[in-house]
Order: structure tokens, then sequence, then C-alpha cells
């Protein structure tokens, strides 16, 4: 989570220096479910952690995840979330 957030913050300012209207970052994962749980985790921790969100805030986007049934296989489908920072 650490280096996550060093890495991510680097990367933030990094952007902001470089367009200050529209800084974009774009954070994917792997389909495979043990990598995405471990990529949402990151992302939500680090919105709690920098962004003083409640866990529940921080996970909102990705409350599609608790209700998909996961024997369904949307591997091929992309998913999109947004987060304003």
């Amino acid at each position: 989570l650490y280096r996550f957030t060093v890495q991510l913050n680097g990367l933030l300012v990094e952007q902001s220096q470089n367009d200050k209207h529209h800084p974009v970052i774009l954070f994917y994962s792997s389909t495979q479910p043990a990598k995405r749980t471990n990529a949402i985790y990151l992302i939500c921790a680090w919105q709690v952690l920098e962004m003083k969100r409640s866990p529940e805030q921080a996970f909102y986007g990705f409350q599609y995840y608790l209700d998909h049934d996961e024997d369904e296989d949307d591997s091929t489908v992309m998913h999109s979330f947004f987060l304003i920072v």
C-alpha cells in the first residue's frame, strides 16, 4: 500500500504539472479475480488515506462486484469507474 500510494501521488503531481486543467491517470488491472480484488483494495485504501473518504465512499464505484454473479464470465467486458481527485 505504501509503494502504491507513493507512486500514485507522484503520478498525480506529475500530471497536474503537465496538464493543469484535466490530469488523467488510467488505472487498470487483470481480469483475474484475485488481482482485480487487490487493485480495488489499493485504490480504495488510497482514497481513505489520501482523500479522507470513508470506506463506503471509496468502495461505492466498485459496488458492482459485490452484487455481481461470480459465475458469469464478464472477462471480455471493460468496466470504467470514475474517481475525481
